[in-house]
């Protein structure tokens, strides 16, 4: 890399541009042609400024000028205006980051996150609805190839573990007709994947249970299966949030909750196992980093390690596969367990 490539590195302009633009809800203005003190006058912020705002916007293509009015372009609408496909959502959350990684370089030196993390789930209500809708801006690409490379069309029934929006166990229902799916994960996040899929078809497919994965007790999630485990026992990126043990913890439980034949799949941004692929997953670890007490991302090897330790202590057999999601940074390692 040239110096020209470290300094465009370092250029976080155009990422302060988009983040204030959301923050300031600039975009749901320029629906049509405007002016500039006419979107100031809307978000309550200063003419000047917003004017300077809109033509860095307009510089770097985000939205266009034409005649001193300011709009979205045609193939920009359905990406930043309201709608099924909008990513404002994660651009937000990313906002929310923002503090957190301008400390990174105290981080560093202490090794303690730049937030204090909170208790349970005692987060503000405003931030864990733009946490679970950034979390669905990124599962609509990955959450369909994921239902592709499971092959669920066996399984009765799926236990998805912290599923956040719901937009796994939605693919999951589309991708196999059979298929009922329990989403385990807080309160607050259920209802939230509640109203996302109440007016689905397959809604009457999916249920819910209400806890912390690793306090939860097994009756009352076995209870959701019917008793006797479930076909898929499914988690995606929920151990970068956790500390080693934490994970290890969560693994030797959903090795626990799968029936003989089973799969227990744990899908996050894995890397190789010297950890330096692929860049953005090595990369999000430090958002982890700056944000939780223990958290990373994790190697494949790591997660194998864990499921063959929960397999061996509870007398259980099976075979590990690792499976890369195409044009991803994402994989997967999935333990089938032997039939007894």
């Amino acid at each position: 890399m040239n110096a020209d490539g470290l300094m465009k590195m370092a250029n976080f302009w155009p990422a302060r541009l988009l983040l204030s633009a959301a923050e300031l809800d600039v975009f749901t203005k320029l629906t049509e042609p405007v002016e500039a003190y006419i979107v100031a006058r809307e978000c309550k912020a200063d003419r000047r400024a917003m004017g300077m705002l809109l033509d860095a916007l307009a510089a770097l293509g985000v939205i266009t000028k034409a005649d001193g009015k300011y709009f979205v372009p045609d193939d920009h609408r359905e990406l930043l205006l309201p709608g099924p496909q909008c990513v404002v959502p994660g651009i937000l959350h990313r906002k929310n980051l923002w503090d957190s990684w301008s400390k990174l370089t105290e981080v560093v030196r202490t090794g303690a996150p730049a937030v204090t993390p909170y208790e349970e789930d005692q987060r503000p209500d405003e931030q864990v609805k733009e946490f679970i809708a950034a979390m669905a801006v990124s599962a609509r690409y990955e959450a369909p190839k994921t239902a592709e490379l499971l092959e669920l069309g066996e399984a009765k029934n799926l236990l998805d573990i912290g599923g956040g929006p719901g937009a796994y166990v939605s693919a999951f229902c589309k991708a196999a007709e059979q298929l009922h799916c329990t989403v385990l994960d807080f309160p607050r996040v259920c209802g939230i994947a509640g109203q996302n899929i109440a007016e689905e078809p397959f809604a009457g497919r999916i249920g819910f249970v209400e806890g912390e994965a690793r306090s939860v007790s097994d009756t009352v999630v076995l209870a959701a299966s019917g008793g006797d485990g479930y076909d898929v026992v499914f988690t995606s990126n929920l151990i970068h949030s956790m500390d080693d043990d934490q994970t290890r913890e969560l693994i030797g439980r959903m090795v626990g909750w799968t029936k003989p034949g089973g799969r227990t799949v744990v899908k996050d941004f894995l890397l190789s196992d010297d950890k330096t692929e692929p860049a953005q997953g090595v990369v999000f670890a430090i958002n982890m980093l700056v944000n939780t007490p223990g958290g990373r991302s994790y190697s494949f090897s790591e997660v194998e390690g864990w499921l063959k330790e929960a397999a061996l202590a509870k007398g259980i057999t099976g075979q590990l596969e690792r499976v890369k999601l195409p044009e991803s940074n994402s994989g997967m390692v999935v333990f089938t367990r032997d039939e007894d």
